[in-house]
């Protein structure tokens, strides 16, 4: 609530109160003072509301909030009911005021994350710095960052060390030792010496950048609940607007009692009034994606916490998401004649061209050989000529089209390497499993969740990460193709939700009813594809997300209910001349504000 409001409410409060206190006050039978201190009191708050009721009324809006106010306000002071004319319009002011100071504080999160984005970089050129502007970066610019500075764009360090703040990209609130040759975040806070960094990419395709596009587009995304409020509220507003004519002409043409039922449709229209369903429902929904974003987890939209919500199969990618990522060669097993050495070096030698996971461990072999004209077939494999021949490495079906690759047993995943018409042997690798994987998978199960992993590695290895994790089943040795073919089939069951690391699933992601990526807010695939970006890789965070999700769900429906349900019983009290306006005011403003205060309870995610 700005200071301005609080000063007009304060005022009109003031003239409100006096006004009792000269209600003896008379002449010739009416209390003038009383009168224009009430009218006093409403206009200092209730001019803009006059205003725009008759600048919508012009418009062709003919039932927006602002007009039933006025119209209940002014036909109030024609009846004579001063006191309660000038109540509608103050407790409508209060109501107004806390609701916009709901919605910003709800907006502080949001607003936090857009704040990252840092106002100037400084660049290095011939030893000198010069001052400009973020957008003006170039990729392998040279940039000085000086300690309590925001880092202005995703970079390598070239000289110097620190500590960083990330919390704010990815809820991790310890800071971040760096030094040479770390990559590093736009967003963060250099808290340590100075740094020399080099620009991998420039502003606008920064990190800092993405997640405030994320965040901005994440609030214009409607839920189906959302949705349905801007329709009801279209329908609904008229038809109660014909109603309270209806309750004023018919029984006063019966009765004859004009006043008193126009006292009554009077009160039907305020206690009528939508606010508390067309702020309550958005606002949840804010609330909720702004606590889910200081956890470190982005939402595209409130219709993904909905999605989510419902969801009745949860797909994990394994590398990466339910395992650690980092590979560890375990036995390299040469066949025929072929030397254990030299299928390591081979094997080294094409894979260092790879930035996939199990080739990064494999690149770290002993090798000598040169690979060149190098070619990866996506998850399949990687070829290139070394000494003039050309070599393979990867899966069988992928090395099996240059020689015949014998069937072997592996207890984990297994790299085949071969030259053409001479299948050279194979190389195991293992990964650990996360530590909070099978927490976060029990918990799906506990709730009737299918917990399922879908992976392209091997039987054995998928195997033995569902009987650690406690996985419902495994599917192994997927290609992208059959991915998506098995998690089309589940949607007949219900919502689904597919959790990768983002790299190799982009397709699935965007298949699923919600695509979770696993700390890849670095990859642009990751970005455009999922619906949920896990900013630290913090798999726990899953779970609590549903919780989270499930629980705003819950708040919404219940913000609903109670509303229409105290709504429906005073505009009959109202009908019936039960209680009044003061009643009729409470319907409005008193259910909007509990509403809202019922919403703003998720700002906080547990």
């Amino acid at each position: 609530m700005h200071k301005k409001d609080i000063i007009k409410i304060s005022v009109a409060a003031f003239l409100f109160a006096v006004s009792f206190f000269t209600g003896g006050v008379s002449f010739d039978g009416f209390e003038y003072l009383s009168f224009f201190l009430c009218l006093a009191s409403a206009a200092a708050v209730g001019y803009n509301v006059v205003f725009e009721a008759f600048e919508h009324l012009f418009k062709g809006r003919f039932t927006d909030e602002n007009l039933l106010m006025t119209v209940a306000s002014l036909g109030a002071f024609a009846l004579g009911e001063h006191h309660e004319a000038a109540a509608i319009m103050l407790f409508f002011a209060i109501g107004e005021g806390l609701e916009h100071k709901a919605i910003d504080n709800s907006k502080k999160a949001v607003k936090e994350i857009i704040k990252l984005r840092p106002e100037r970089a400084r660049r290095l050129i011939d030893g000198k710095t010069e001052e400009i502007s973020p957008s003006e970066i170039r990729v392998n610019d040279v940039l000085v960052i000086f300690a309590g500075e925001k880092v202005p764009t995703d970079c390598v360090i070239t000289e110097g060390s620190s500590s960083l703040d990330v919390s704010a990209l990815n809820g991790e609130s310890l800071p971040r030792e760096v030094s040479v040759g770390d990559e590093i975040l736009s967003g963060s806070i250099n808290k340590g010496g100075v740094l020399t960094v080099r620009a991998k990419t420039e502003f606008d395709k920064s990190t800092v950048q993405k997640i405030a596009s994320l965040v901005l587009f994440a609030s214009e995304r409607k839920t189906k609940a959302e949705s349905f409020i801007t329709r009801f509220s279209r329908l609904y507003t008229p038809i109660v607007t014909l109603c309270a004519i209806f309750v004023f002409v018919i029984p006063s043409l019966i009765t004859g009692e004009w006043a008193l039922w126009l006292k009554r449709a009077l009160c039907f229209l305020v206690a009528s009034c939508p606010c508390a369903l067309a702020v309550s429902v958005p606002l949840g929904f804010f609330s909720s994606l702004g606590a889910a974003s200081k956890k470190g987890a982005l939402i595209k939209g409130s219709v993904y916490i909905e999605a989510l919500a419902r969801a009745r199969t949860v797909f994990f990618d394994k590398t990466g998401t339910l395992t650690e990522g980092a590979f560890s060669v375990t036995e390299a097993v040469p066949f025929e004649n072929n030397s254990k050495e030299r299928l390591c070096a081979v094997a080294a030698a094409l894979e260092k061209s790879s930035s996939h996971p199990i080739a990064r461990a494999i690149s770290r072999l002993d090798s000598s050989l040169t690979a060149s004209l190098i070619k990866e077939t996506g998850a399949m494999g990687i070829e290139g000529e070394i000494e003039g021949v050309l070599f393979r490495a990867g899966k069988p079906d992928f090395v099996g089209e240059i020689c015949r690759v014998p069937n072997i047993e592996a207890a984990s995943s297994a790299v085949h390497i071969a030259a053409r018409d001479n299948y050279l042997g194979y190389i195991s690798v293992e990964d650990k499993t996360k530590a909070d994987a099978k927490d976060a998978v029990s918990y799906f199960e506990r709730r009737k969740i299918k917990a399922l992993i879908l992976t392209g590695d091997r039987k054995e290895s998928a195997s033995r990460v569902a009987d650690e994790v406690g996985a419902d089943g495994f599917y192994s040795s997927l290609m992208p193709a059959d991915k998506l073919a098995i998690l089309e089939n589940a949607k007949s069951e219900g919502g689904t939700v597919f959790v990768g690391d983002g790299i190799n699933d982009s397709p699935v992601l965007a298949a699923a009813d919600v695509g979770v990526a696993m700390g890849a807010i670095g990859s642009a695939a990751a970005v455009e594809a999922a619906d949920v970006v896990i900013m630290n890789d913090d798999l726990s965070l899953l779970p609590r997300l549903h919780s989270h999700a499930k629980r705003t769900m819950a708040t919404v429906k219940a913000n609903l209910i109670f509303a229409l349900s105290v709504k429906l019983l005073v505009l009959i009290l109202s009908v019936l001349g039960v209680g009044g306006m003061w009643i009729a005011v409470f319907a409005d403003v008193g259910v909007t504000l509990i509403a809202v205060l019922n919403s703003l309870r998720l700002l906080k995610m547990k």
